[in-house]
Order: C-alpha cells, then structure tokens, then sequence
C-alpha cells in the first residue's frame, strides 16, 4: 500500500515518527490524518532507519509542535496563505483548515498522487492545492504563479525537514525567492548545522 518505491522514504518516516506521538499519554499534538498513509511496509522502513538514528525520532516530534505553534500564530493574525515545501505526508492542511486560508502543497507527483489517493479512499479532504514539481530547479515563483498563489497576500511558509538535503547556496535561492517576490510573508523551517543538534526558526 505504501508503495515506498515512488514515494521518498523519508516522508514515511517523518509519518510514523508523527503517529507514534498520538499514543502518547501527553502528546505534544494530535494528528488523527497520518494514519492513513502508514502500514507494516513503513513501519519496517521507519524502523531500520531508528536503529541507526534514534535521535530522529525526537527531533521530528518537537519540530512538528514547533511548526504547529508558528503556524496556529499567524492564521490567528490573518495570514492567509500556507506554502508547504517539500511537502510530503504532512497533514497541517487538514489539521489546522481554516475558513478562507488556502494550503499550497509542493512535492514530487508520485507522493502528492499516494497522498491525495488515500485521503480521498477515506473521504478525506486534502484541503490543499497540490504543485507537482522541484521548488528549486522548476523556480518556485513560477510554480506558485500557475497554481493560483496570490502574491500580494500575507503568507506562511513551511520548509520542515528539507534544508538538510540541500547545498547553502540552495537554501539562499529558495529564501531569497521569497522573500524577492511575496509582499509579505513569514517562514519556519529546520536545519542542522555541522556536528550540532537541529535547530528551528
């Protein structure tokens, strides 16, 4: 069901660290949607992958409360647009709906198209706009200009669990993107810096 092969492996396990966080007995949030993507097949994957990096686990639950909390501040001041990069198994588009507030998800079509099928199978509204492509080789502006983004709007940018992957001169493109083009705009994101914890802005 997973189908792990055409959906990057880490976005099932950023999931299953986010699902185990339900079963807590004082959860640092609840994230009744993640569920549906999960099976044994992740569950293995994730696991294997915690033997050799237990710290992950503990670093995407405190991140996902901190994302959270950024994102719950600046609907309540009236942002209302949410730009999520690299979107893969998040769930805030269906956690945190609002009237008004437009989700625009951006991730490879393999796991936008998983994602929107399961949500779909358990008649879930995915509450998003799903962008298929690169953020940062098909030109972020572009892909949001196509997709209905209006640019004059306060908007929310959500970068969580990316920069990692990505070279310093990427992750100044992609700021200075935006920062260059929407009039106003706020932004959280994680990173970690050379032999030190992650940390989040």
């Amino acid at each position: 069901m997973s189908r792990i092969q055409n959906v990057a492996g880490t976005a099932f396990v950023a999931a299953e660290c986010r699902a185990e966080e339900n079963l807590e007995d004082h959860p640092l949030y609840r994230d009744p949607i993640v569920n549906l993507f999960l099976d044994e097949e992740s569950k293995r994957a994730a696991d294997r992958i915690f033997v050799s990096f237990p710290q992950w686990k503990a670093s995407v639950r405190v991140r996902t409360r901190y994302v959270d909390d950024w994102l719950d501040r600046q609907l309540q001041i009236g942002f209302r647009q949410v730009v999520i990069l690299g979107a893969g198994l998040d769930t805030r588009a269906q956690r945190k709906a609002s009237s008004g507030v437009t989700y625009f998800e951006i991730d490879n079509g393999a796991t936008l198209a998983f994602k929107s099928a399961r949500l779909q199978e358990n008649g879930v509204d995915p509450g998003a706009v799903y962008i298929s492509g690169d953020y940062i080789a098909d030109d972020l502006p572009t892909l949001l200009r196509r997709n209905g983004f209006d640019f004059s709007q306060p908007s929310h940018f959500i970068w969580e669990g990316n920069t990692a992957y990505l070279d310093a001169s990427a992750v100044s493109l992609v700021l200075d993107c935006i920062a260059q083009n929407v009039l106003r705009f706020s932004i959280s994101f994680d990173y970690v810096a050379p032999h030190e914890s992650p940390h989040f802005f």
